[in-house]
């Protein structure tokens, strides 16, 4: 959405114009998995909570439902507005908190409505807890079998992509004359982990894209500072095709 989305690009310019330092940036592109982290976090609290104080177990269980909700809301769509994302989540924390007050003060909803009360959402500790164990377990082989043995490695002449379980398998491709395009356009994910994505427009051959980058930002501004654009050695980084969209 105009207003929201950020869109830069960045060219690479011939490998002498970098200036001395850091020589290359490592790019890891994440799973749409690792955005389920808090919902992970929020099985770990339902185990402590229903385990140490169960008589807060339906309250803890709206809370945990809530936070399923907004978690799946934004792992199933793309938020490009922050506006969205705050309306989203402003009417769920409503619809919570009336169902709260509803459930441990006032009787504010009809029947037909409560279904805090006629429901009564529960689940014992063992449940939290073995989906916090198996959640765990995914995160770690996510990180050995993907994130840790995919990666690309960008230098100011090169761009390197790592991959392979068992055995490291490398392709080069040349990095001179490329353009890189970093895209915001989802809030959510951005909000969760910074992230968005990257693409490089070779000026041979198919793009590179590489989705759900952490600390997007960030990482332009490594590679800026690695091709010197960001200082003035290399000209302005910005492709006069395209403009942050602020």
């Amino acid at each position: 959405m105009k207003g929201h989305t950020t869109t830069s690009v960045t060219a690479f310019g011939p490998p002498e114009l970098r200036r001395e330092g850091e020589e290359e940036v490592i790019v890891r592109s994440l799973p749409k998995f690792v955005f389920l982290y808090p919902f992970f976090l929020a099985t770990l609290g339902m185990t402590v909570l229903v385990t140490w104080w169960p008589e807060h177990t339906v309250t803890g269980s709206l809370v945990f439902l809530a936070i399923f909700s907004v978690n799946m809301l934004a792992i199933a769509m793309d938020f490009p507005s922050a506006q969205f994302v705050a309306l989203v989540v402003g009417v769920i924390a409503v619809v919570l908190g009336v169902m709260l007050i509803d459930l441990h003060w006032v009787s504010i909803l009809p029947t037909v409505l409560s279904l805090e009360r006629q429901l009564a959402p529960r689940a014992n500790n063992h449940f939290y807890m073995m989906m916090a164990v198996a959640m765990g377990i995914i995160y770690v082989l996510v990180w050995f079998a993907d994130v840790r043995n995919c990666y690309w490695r960008i230098r100011p002449n090169e761009i390197i992509h790592h991959h392979g379980f068992f055995r490291d398998k490398a392709e080069h491709y040349p990095a001179p004359g490329n353009l890189m395009q970093k895209d915001i356009t989802d809030m959510f994910e951005f909000i969760l982990l910074r992230s968005g994505r990257l693409i490089i427009h070779p000026q041979m051959g198919e793009d590179i894209i590489l989705e759900n980058v952490r600390r997007i930002n960030a990482v332009e501004e490594k590679i800026q500072d690695m091709l010197n654009t960001r200082a003035g050695g290399g000209g302005d980084a910005r492709h006069p095709g395209h403009r942050n969209a602020r």
